[in-house]
């Protein structure tokens, strides 16, 4: 999801760079979908990064050689292989850029955006406790346990105290749909 990780869609970008998109809907779950400010690399620069990421710092043990592309003339034909290829990639990771960590600070910076005036890392906190099989319970303790990092955020007593109100109010909604659901 947007919000989970943020979900890059290629964006409208000249030849020359690299871009992404990053989006989500207005009212969290429904609403007109809100762009945030993309991220933008020049791309010949992310592709240097790329392959010094993937000869110098990445973990894994396998071949960590590229096969440069040879084509040097400037407007390549459709036919001619114009990109670096790995000498291994069993994954499929070659090209990933946010795995190389040149987009940690875009994201960084992305989770302080707002989301009907809460920031995106609150939201992605929030969403991951809802997984496919999680109990009751788990769910309980995750939303105790952001209750209180809430709170201890909060220098005044009487808000932290109403945030964590609202979410055991949170955290009995979802106990009461949860129980009907398993009936």
């Amino acid at each position: 999801s947007a919000i989970r990780h943020p979900c890059l869609i290629m964006g409208q970008c000249p030849s020359n760079f690299e871009g992404r998109n990053t989006w989500a809907l207005a009212n969290v779950i429904s609403g007109s979908p809100i762009v945030f400010e993309p991220f933008v690399m020049g791309a010949r620069h992310a592709a240097e990064y790329r392959n010094w990421y993937w000869a110098h710092k990445r973990r894994e043990v396998s071949d960590r050689g590229i096969h440069l592309s040879s084509v040097e003339q400037y407007y390549p034909t459709k036919s001619d292989m114009i990109s670096d290829r790995p000498a291994s990639d069993s994954g499929g990771n070659f090209g990933r850029l946010a795995r190389a960590g040149v987009m940690e600070g875009y994201i960084a910076k992305l989770f302080e955006e707002k989301l009907a005036g809460i920031r995106l890392s609150a939201w992605q906190q929030f969403f991951s406790i809802f997984t496919e099989n999680v109990s009751s319970d788990e769910i309980d303790s995750a939303l105790e346990r952001i209750a209180k990092n809430a709170a201890a955020s909060v220098s005044d007593v009487k808000t932290a105290s109403e945030l964590a109100e609202k979410f055991r109010e949170i955290a009995a909604l979802i106990d009461g749909a949860y129980l009907r659901d398993k009936k």
